[in-house]
């Protein structure tokens, strides 16, 4: 058969085959199998009318599919649709005719594209099909919260952390002028506050309210901690982060970050307090980016070189040391040295699904 032409769009009548699919190659509780958290995924919010999801299939067989994510990107002086690829899965019986191949083929067809996360054989697919580029590893910073919590926890790893710090010197306490709230929702004052801010990230998903709203307030599993600093009327930035508890070990996980620079210590000075407070034993932040690395270690932060830590909890993995990013440019009218500069690009783990339920 034309793989080509077995490339469909999903829809509606097609979840419980793709259900069926998803089960037999992963396990019964795997996220995507679940319709309210693939609907919010594939179908609400971020101005859709239709899935974002592409299948291989033949009649009502399924034996594959690619995930897109339509978002607007800041790209330089351009607000460019930019797809972020997640859930590329070909059945294993069927990779050798490369039909891996095949859907991204079509999905590059779209347009602009970001993948974050690949795997080493996705990377290696990508690079055989031409303006890709491989931009390198997200940052990961971590901060120790309590010592002897810590301690208990690595007593029944294989590694021992580096360079543990104190969590928080006297000289990082935030600003008494700066009022911090922690809020639900997000309204027009952080459309503005995009428009403000924005000329700090030279590439990266637009921080609108629509957006940031489908993203972390109407998440269907995730309950998200929103903190936002201002100085009176003024919206200065935010900070959004979430809770993981394995046992009695917690971990506080900082997803998104946008602020002024005046303003990002204090942002983070005060998220170390609140993380603290909330019984969390260590504190991590994983970005790609040029960006906040001076105030990071300000706080209390340490770059953590190479990653030991776990980068996945619920359960504990060590399996994944790292978060790749990878680019394409599909529109003739971005520059092309400037879109594929590695110090451009601001990429935090709330975009693509960096961030998702892994229920067993």
């Amino acid at each position: 058969m034309l793989f080509e032409d077995k490339i469909v769009a999903f829809s509606e009548s097609d979840f419980v085959n793709f259900q069926l699919f998803i089960r037999n190659h992963f396990h019964p509780s795997y996220i995507l199998s679940d319709k309210t958290f693939f609907d919010w995924q594939y179908k609400n919010g971020l101005g859709r009318n239709k899935y974002s999801i592409l299948l291989l299939k033949d009649q009502n067989q399924i034996y594959g599919c690619i995930g897109l994510i339509p978002k607007k990107y800041k790209i330089l002086d351009q607000t460019v649709k930019t797809n972020e690829y997640i859930n590329l899965f070909v059945d294993p019986k069927l990779r050798s005719l490369g039909l891996g191949t095949v859907l991204v083929k079509k999905a590059m067809a779209q347009g602009t594209a970001v993948n974050v996360g690949y795997s080493a054989e996705t990377s290696s697919l990508y690079k055989k099909l031409g303006n890709w580029r491989d931009l390198g590893g997200l940052n990961r910073y971590l901060v120790v919260l309590d010592e002897k919590k810590l301690d208990h926890f690595l007593s029944n790893q294989t590694f021992k952390i580096r360079n543990k710090r104190n969590y928080l010197s006297h000289e990082t306490n935030p600003k008494n002028n700066l009022d911090f709230k922690y809020i639900k929702s997000f309204d027009r004052n952080f459309d503005d506050l995009w428009l403000k801010v924005s000329s700090r990230y030279p590439i990266a998903a637009q921080r609108d309210s629509l957006y940031l709203n489908w993203r972390y307030s109407e998440h269907p599993s995730f309950a998200y901690s929103i903190l936002q600093v201002s100085r009176g009327k003024n919206l200065l930035g935010f900070l959004i982060y979430r809770f993981e508890t394995v046992d009695d070990f917690k971990i506080a996980r900082i997803v998104d970050f946008v602020s002024f620079s005046e303003v990002e210590l204090d942002l983070f000075a005060k998220f170390i307090i609140d993380a603290k407070h909330g019984g969390a034993c260590v504190a991590d932040f994983v970005f790609f980016g040029d960006f906040y690395h001076t105030s990071l270690e300000k706080a209390g932060f340490f770059k953590e070189e190479p990653v030991q830590f776990p980068l996945r909890f619920n359960p504990v993995s060590y399996s994944k040391k790292s978060i790749g990013l990878m680019v394409f440019s599909g529109d003739e009218k971005i520059n092309p040295e400037e879109f594929y500069k590695v110090d451009n690009w601001y990429i935090t783990r709330g975009d693509s699904d960096q961030d998702r339920p892994n229920p067993r």
